[in-house]
């Protein structure tokens, strides 16, 4: 998905709240008006042709405010950024459906306006700049267009795997590369006409800082990030100038994530990624298999919580042994999977990129699955399932961690466990996708 500067600078805003403005658009803009009452009139992102006309950009709008910070807040002078679209704006159907909510499909706290939120964004001040840069408003568009084709949300905590610069420049040297999604520390809930409207902040990290998020929890490692003033700060503001992770202006975070780790485990379920399986007959060179993934990280979630969709043992297929392959990033997160979720009794799914097929790794103290300790290898439908003990997953973790040391890596590694009857390929390949 590449950015494009399609949205027109404009400095009409809405005017001030009447019968004549949609009543999504004024519980937004009531929450912006609260917090910026000297902006009235903030500069806006518009697309030419609107969505619900068959516009490509899902936002009606983007507002860009200027906040001053707090300097012995240790919170500099940054752009807001505000969307206007991933709620129900205008309550008639155009956009989102006008669904009735049951009870039984409705959150605790009561129905929510279209996707239930709204995206903001912070951008640092240059020196000497007098208007808001217009990246950030194709930024949040790209997020938006992933919003609606793939109808998941983001929550606080969240992380996007964006690999590249997100002011999209095709030279640009910026190290901040990837998005952790946080709840905006000024914009407070509104309710409107429609629903709920939340407000999920895209806070702009490096690749280090991605990579904790996923070892651990994207919660904590947002907690170091404002605690380190001079990465994002206490308001979690993107510097897209920012050379340096957190972890090198204060090495002693790095143990305050491993501690997570070792406290925790980690909260990712799965990757997108290139993977696929072999099955390895007994006494036989030839070999068959096809490749794996899952559309939809919430089925794994829901499958694995509430048992297998199909769990007919007519359905489930036992194997001898396989082997499975991945392109490299993934097979640099196989310490995650089994450190960071198995041993904490947990599973790990890696999904193919372009089939509807799934490996996962369980525990033993996973429930609802067709594998055992006595028939470890199973296929239930298109998924894949391998069971590990705990012993096992220590061997496999010890091996792995060689994954993990980019200077150390070949072309391929083949790691082979005969007690296991499991082999594993990693080859250099392309990254991995965005979830």
């Amino acid at each position: 998905m590449t950015a494009k500067a399609t949205s027109s600078l404009t400095g009409t805003a809405t005017a001030a709240p009447s019968t004549s403005i949609p009543p999504g658009i004024t519980a937004v803009l009531n929450v912006c008006r609260r917090i910026y009452p000297t902006q009235p009139n903030p500069l806006q992102a518009s697309p030419s042709v609107k969505f619900w006309l068959g516009g490509p950009d899902p936002l009606d709008y983007i507002s860009m405010y200027l906040n001053a910070g707090a300097e012995h807040l240790a919170i500099p002078e940054h752009w807001h950024y505000v969307t206007f679209g991933l709620s129900d704006l205008y309550g008639d159907g155009r956009i989102h459906p006008l669904e009735e909510q049951h009870p039984d499909e409705m959150d605790v706290d009561g129905p929510i306006s279209g996707f239930g939120f709204e995206l903001t964004f912070r951008l640092k001040r240059a020196a000497g700049e007098l208007t808001p840069p217009l990246w950030p408003a194709d930024f949040l568009q790209d997020l938006a267009r992933y919003i609606f084709s793939s109808s998941n949300v983001f929550v606080p905590g969240d992380h996007v795997s964006w690999h590249r610069a997100l002011d999209g420049g095709e030279n640009s040297q910026s190290k901040i590369q990837h998005v952790l999604m946080t709840t905006d520390p000024q914009m407070a809930r509104v309710v409107s006409p429609s629903g709920r409207v939340e407000f999920v902040q895209a806070v702009g990290v490096c690749k280090e800082e991605l990579e904790a998020a996923q070892h651990w929890n994207g919660r904590g490692v947002l907690e170091l990030l404002r605690s380190c003033k001079t990465a994002c700060g206490p308001m979690w503001i993107t510097d897209i100038r920012r050379d340096r992770s957190i972890f090198e202006l204060d090495s002693h975070l790095a143990l305050s994530v491993q501690d997570g780790i070792n406290r925790d485990g980690s909260d990712l379920s799965g990757v997108s990624c290139s993977c696929r399986w072999t099955e390895i007959r007994r006494h036989k060179h030839s070999r068959s298999g096809r490749s794996l993934s899952l559309s939809d990280t919430n089925q794994i979630r829901a499958a694995l919580q509430n048992g297998l969709a199909d769990n007919d043992p007519s359905h489930i297929k036992f194997l001898d042994s396989v082997h499975l392959s991945f392109n490299q990033e993934a097979g640099s997160l196989l310490g995650l999977a089994l450190c960071g979720r198995l041993l904490h009794g947990r599973h790990f799914t890696f999904r193919n990129v372009t089939t509807d097929h799934a490996i996962t790794f369980v525990a033993e103290e996973v429930r609802g699955t067709a594998v055992s300790r006595e028939r470890p290898l199973a296929v239930a439908g298109n998924w894949l399932q391998v069971y590990l003990q705990e012993k096992d997953i220590m061997e496999m973790a010890a091996d792995v961690r060689v994954l993990t040391m980019p200077e150390k890596f070949l072309p391929y590694r083949l790691f082979s466990w005969p007690n296991l009857r499991l082999n594993v390929t990693v080859c250099k390949d392309e990254t991995l996708f965005a979830i």
